[in-house]
């Protein structure tokens, strides 16, 4: 049956909200050690480089598999890759609850809890690339920095729940049945993709044969392109204040660094997630409209390298100040979207998904600092309880220079003729 145009935008946009949801679910996920980092601490004499292990064990399977899922995406289409993600999500967050539910299995809260964040940065893996390649599916190309920035947004809001939420969850009911309802959550996603997600009938059709030679094929046609490592390592470097330092330690650092009660840090830290949710739509709209991608990149690389260095050096007590500082620092680095546009620009479309997913690896490199970070930490704490500010800072430091990095990087970028160019 051939869809109307109309038709295709609408079918298009639900499956590409659905895809979304998904990807807000795995951030949601994502994030949840960084509020637990009492909880593990005190209930269970887990360490601080523990917890950056913890926090680590999602990008141990999420990194190396964004090699290959992109060209699994391209060789066996959205709606299989989603189904296997959201369940291997689900099972991440089930050991993960069960550790905690269960008493004569506690003693290996850590082992158990590692291996479920283990599942779920497997199955995590798939998100953005899933949803990048069902927006390049079924609709225009001139939306896809536009749905590139509101995906961004969502999952943000996945981060900031993570962040303010979960805490009242935990005070109502309880960390392990706050881990039930996700994973209740989580098997809702699984029917939904289930009974509404498809492949586009004229973009895609599964390949019956040499699916992993093509599969290779993808993969080693988009890892020889030079301006994929260059995009990825910048995009690497914008992100390293969201995955090192909101993500996990930033509550921490505002509390004994800058003196903030514990419940405000946590809504201090989630507002760079503001930031990314007011600038990546408003980014990627500009960037659709002046159809330039370079620019935007240098100008707010360098931006969010001198707002970075004022959070980590000059220290104030004011949750307002610090606040509205950390979101202007989310603003800057949610010009990092662009780095998939750039690389849906230089990918030719059978391949768009393989070229998604590599910059994606590249970029989620950066979360494999935090056990230097939590070492580090460790090492120049006053006591159990509390970090020295010089620690963070010497911690912290390699955030200002990969900014700087990815200012100096965009100057090897390429603007793209294809930027414009359409279905």
């Amino acid at each position: 049956m051939k869809l109307s145009k109309e038709d295709n935008y609408q079918i298009g946009m639900f499956m590409v909200m659905l895809a979304i949801m998904f990807y807000s679910y795995e951030y949601f996920l994502r994030v949840v050690p960084s509020v637990m980092i009492n909880f593990y601490k005190h209930d269970y004499g887990i360490s601080d480089k523990g917890i950056s292990f913890i926090a680590t064990a999602y990008f141990l399977s999420y990194t190396p598999l964004q090699l290959f899922v992109g060209s699994i995406a391209d060789t066996f289409g959205v709606r299989v890759l989603l189904l296997f993600s959201v369940m291997i999500c689900v099972v991440g967050v089930l050991v993960s609850a069960t550790c905690l539910a269960m008493p004569a299995i506690t003693p290996y809260v850590f082992e158990l809890t590692v291996l479920g964040r283990f599942f779920i940065g497997f199955g995590s893996a798939f998100a953005f690339v899933a949803v990048m390649k069902t927006a390049r599916e079924w609709l225009p190309n001139k939306y896809f920095p536009t749905i590139s920035g509101m995906t961004t947004s969502l999952g943000m809001l996945g981060a900031i729940s993570a962040q303010t939420l979960f805490p009242v969850l935990f005070l109502l009911i309880g960390e392990a049945n706050s881990l039930w309802v996700m994973t209740i959550i989580g098997i809702i996603l699984y029917l939904a993709t289930h009974y509404y997600m498809f492949d586009h009938p004229s973009h895609f059709k599964i390949q019956r044969t040499n699916q992993i030679s093509s599969l290779f094929k993808a993969l080693y046609h988009v890892i020889s392109i030079p301006q994929i490592w260059v995009n990825g390592l910048i995009g690497a470097a914008m992100f390293m204040p969201t995955v090192i330092f909101s993500d996990l330690w930033a509550p921490k650092f505002f509390e004994d660094v800058d003196h903030i009660a514990h419940p405000v840090s946590g809504v201090v830290s989630s507002m760079l997630y503001w930031g990314w949710i007011a600038g990546s739509p408003l980014v990627g709209l500009l960037s659709s409209f002046i159809g330039k991608r370079r620019i935007i990149i240098q100008v707010s690389s360098l931006l969010a390298a001198i707002t970075i260095t004022f959070i980590i050096y000059y220290p104030i007590s004011n949750p307002w100040i610090v606040g509205s500082v950390m979101f202007l620092m989310g603003l800057f680095c949610s010009a990092q979207i662009l780095t998939f546009a750039v690389a849906n620009d230089i990918v030719e479309e059978k391949y768009v998904a393989s070229g998604i997913a590599v910059t994606n690896m590249l970029i989620m490199c950066s979360g494999f600092l935090q056990p230097y970070i939590g070492q580090l930490l460790q090492d120049s704490a006053y006591n159990e309880q509390m970090f020295n500010a010089d620690g963070f800072r010497q911690a912290l430091m390699v955030m200002p220079s990969a900014m700087m990095l990815a200012f100096l990087l965009s100057f090897m970028l390429k603007e793209s003729a294809s930027n414009n160019k359409h279905h």
